[in-house]
């Protein structure tokens, strides 16, 4: 139900159009709050939603044939919060529907390394861990890679 009241305030609000509210499934929202990594987003310390960033960074990490080359790099971080024994944890949500989590580690770990740097290096911390949170699915991929 509070999920619901949400959606509604949003679109009373005009911050989500009646159309993109219809669409939304609350049972997978409610689904994602009974996981584990929601019950630890619940008792969270600090919460990052929708963290921006932009910069230049060193494109050989991430494109090894770039040699010396810089790329600006742009994005959203969809959740970073501290979780109840101090750590910070990345997550990012999906729609991807039909995959496994290898299939999704590998689509997304360039985007994963990126948003990774980005937090460490704009809050001077270390990312413990880093999830994809895959919403169709109901289902929470761990990433290991750095």
């Amino acid at each position: 139900a509070g999920i619901s009241r949400q959606i509604d305030k949003l679109v009373e609000d005009e911050l989500l159009i009646p159309e993109y509210a219809e669409k939304i499934k609350v049972a997978d929202i409610e689904s994602f709050f009974k996981s584990e990594i929601g019950k630890r987003l619940l008792n969270a310390r600090k919460i990052y939603r929708e963290l921006p960033f932009g910069r230049l960074i060193d494109a050989k990490p991430f494109f090894p044939q770039a040699g010396d080359e810089k790329i600006f790099v742009q994005g959203i971080i969809d959740l970073l919060f501290v979780d109840s024994s101090g750590k910070y944890i990345l997550l990012d949500y999906k729609t991807d529907a039909n995959v496994t989590a290898e299939e999704v580690r590998e689509r997304y770990k360039i985007q994963i390394r990126l948003y990774t740097q980005a937090a460490e290096d704009l809050l001077s911390v270390k990312i413990a861990e880093k999830y994809l949170y895959l919403l169709s699915g109901r289902k929470c991929v761990r990433v290991f890679e750095r």
